[in-house]
């Protein structure tokens, strides 16, 4: 088990203590020190999931930072600073708004290295490593390539791509 509570482990702590209390003192003594137990580790386990958003929301607000020091500006896009660590076959770098499992929005700027078929596979500059996006949860289906400035759907983003592999597959024969 990991450093974090959970409610199974509170639950269970609060029982545990509450019996022992039951034991040596009486019901109400169980009563008791089970209610202190329970409000006290739902206590800890609020303020860990308070700073976990936190922390999460701190990550995403980082997420776009402009030349201008504008920060998620769809219009500055194009100008992010470029910083990620370069992957040995990289299809496109890419940027789009997208919301995470637990529902906060941000805006990821993406080297792709998969991403034609399924999901989205590469390396986030934001989190500096490497990711995989469900294409579901990007924002308005909408990508932009930083190198053109260009916004695209994710339908013609991958088309574009395909047409781009298909062109290098010519060039290489």
């Amino acid at each position: 088990m990991n450093n974090d509570y959970t409610f199974k482990f509170i639950l269970g702590s609060s029982l545990f203590f509450a019996a022992i209390a039951g034991y040596f003192g009486g019901k109400n003594w169980a009563i008791g020190i089970g209610i202190a137990f329970l409000l006290t580790g739902l206590k800890q386990l609020w303020d860990q999931y308070s700073k976990n958003k936190k922390d999460l929301a701190d990550k995403e607000n980082k997420a776009v930072i402009s030349t201008s020091g504008e920060k998620n500006s769809r219009e500055n896009v194009y100008q992010v600073v470029k910083k990620a660590k370069p992957l040995n076959q990289s299809m496109d770098l890419i940027n789009f708004e997208y919301r995470t499992a637990e529902g906060m929005q941000g805006f990821y700027t993406i080297q792709v290295a998969t991403g034609i078929t399924g999901n989205i596979k590469g390396w986030c500059k934001e989190r500096q490593d490497a990711r995989e996006f469900r294409i579901d949860r990007i924002i308005n289906d909408s990508i932009t390539r930083v190198e053109t400035g260009e916004v695209m759907t994710v339908k013609e983003w991958r088309k574009l791509m395909r047409e781009n592999n298909a062109k290098n597959r010519v060039k290489a024969s």
